[in-house]
């Protein structure tokens, strides 16, 4: 009499339980489903029946179903009292979370909680992350001797935001002053520190007439910046009447030129730490000079780092950039990375910025990221 006291007790906790509980079989068919369960598939549901769970799911989670249809035992391996999170899926602007837990031998129970406004709330949040982070990424001087483009392509997933920057910058005597460089996260805390080592730098450029001045002062800046340090930074003061490009860099790729159709070389011979390291050594600067329809690229290392690539990513970018090189700056930028990519997802940010010597009597205006570009 006890257990058939318990036992009912147990169905009526199942039953008014605010949870969404589902009892479902090895195939997905439903056993028992409670009424919060059932309220909250009902935006999903329709007209359809809950009798088969993986029905549903196809058309609220299709990867979960998929990877269970191709690995059978995802759900077997649940016994024990293990519980495997089941990602957090959504029909339009609805959210839940499932977890499986295996009950019995031949029983699974599914766990629903409905998750939207936690979702609407980290939604929101994120745009205005990104917002932010859009808002101090960089700025192009106008500029009207240099054809200059910048492509900026997020990290796909979750973590979207972090601490790329660019920045084009008029200096006295006709020169540009050309930056990319590279807080190391990707949270709001790196944002927030390259908008700050960004300003700092982009206000002392004027005065600095040696990249690795510039660079020395961005050290100091990175040190005393909270999050900033270990940051990536590579500095060019081009002059466009002689094509010369004098250059630093501190922990960041070389910067790339590329000889019109012919070949493409890296700028490798003003290296230096990362900022803010503590290192008390001095920066060095080095020159190189740009032919009349010669390109200069700068760009973050997420433009060639992959997991698991085996080829040499600097051969590929070389080879990938030379090709592209017909193409006016801003869309050699946004070309160079989506040949990089090959329609793999971006795993870090990228920032590209290319600028091209072009003759005094061809001058071009520069682009912002996505614009069109004037033939070159």
């Amino acid at each position: 009499m006890n257990i058939d006291r318990e036992r009912q007790e147990l169905l009526e906790l199942f039953y008014q339980c605010p949870v969404g509980l589902l009892e479902i079989d090895d195939r997905g068919l439903v056993r028992k489903v409670n009424p919060a369960a059932a309220r909250m598939l009902a935006p999903v549901l329709g007209s359809r029946d809950l009798g088969d769970l993986f029905d549903v799911l196809r058309g609220l989670a299709p990867d979960v179903v998929a990877r269970i249809e191709k690995n059978p035992e995802v759900l077997g391996p649940l016994a024990g009292g293990r519980r495997v999170l089941i990602p957090s899926s959504r029909a339009d602007d609805y959210c839940l979370d499932l977890t499986a837990v295996r009950v019995q031998p031949d029983r699974v129970m599914i766990v629903l909680t409905d998750v939207t406004a936690e979702h609407r709330l980290a939604e929101r949040e994120h745009r205005i992350a990104l917002e932010l982070q859009r808002s101090m990424l960089g700025r192009i001087d106008p500029i009207a001797s240099v054809p200059v483009g910048v492509a900026y392509r997020a990290a796909d997933g979750d973590q979207q935001v972090g601490g790329d920057w660019y920045d084009v910058i008029a200096l006295p005597d006709d020169r540009v002053g050309l930056i990319v460089g590279d807080v190391a996260g990707h949270d709001l805390r790196a944002t927030a520190a390259m908008g700050q080592l960004r300003s700092s730098v982009r206000a002392v450029a004027p005065f600095c007439a040696d990249p690795a001045e510039l660079v020395g002062h961005a050290d100091r800046f990175a040190a005393e910046i909270d999050g900033a340090a270990f940051a990536s930074m590579a500095y060019v003061i081009f002059d466009p009447r002689d094509g010369v490009a004098a250059y630093a860099c501190a922990g960041h790729p070389s910067p790339l030129v590329v000889r019109g159709y012919r070949s493409a070389d890296f700028l490798e011979d003003g290296p230096g730490p990362l900022l803010g390291e503590g290192t008390t050594a001095p920066r060095h600067s080095a020159r190189a000079e740009l032919a009349p329809g010669d390109a200069l690229v700068l760009y973050t290392d997420g433009l060639y780092e992959r997991r698991g690539q085996s080829a040499d990513p600097r051969s590929r970018l070389r080879d990938l950039a030379v090709q592209a090189h017909h193409l006016p700056a801003a869309a050699f930028a946004d070309q160079l990375i989506r040949d990089m990519l090959a329609g793999e997802p971006a795993a870090d940010e990228i920032c590209v910025l290319v600028i091209r010597r072009e003759p005094a009597a061809e001058a071009a205006v520069p682009q912002r990221p996505g614009a069109a570009a004037p033939a070159s």
